[in-house]
């Protein structure tokens, strides 16, 4: 799949009304060039960022540990018992 087929997907319309949808987000609208706008307010949003590196699973998995372990200290000892009656 090519990034420009990523990037403006096809216009779809439905058959018994004059509304177009768009295919990423299913908004609909009424006229084309309204999809149109919108495509290109997706699009400039949508772009990846060549300065930007691309975060790791086992960064992004690194990352959650130590949140949730930085949670679990701030907690007092008996939290898990304190809900239970």
């Amino acid at each position: 799949m090519s990034l420009q087929s990523i990037l403006l997907p096809n216009i779809t319309s439905t058959s018994s009304t004059s509304f177009v949808c768009c295919s990423i987000c299913f908004r609909n609208f009424k006229f084309e060039s309204g999809l149109k706008r919108h495509y290109n307010v997706i699009k400039k949003y949508n772009m990846p960022h060549k300065d930007l590196d691309a975060i790791l699973n086992t960064s992004l998995q690194e990352y959650k540990n130590i949140l949730i372990q930085q949670i679990h200290c701030q907690l007092p000892l008996s939290f898990s018992r304190i809900g239970r009656k």
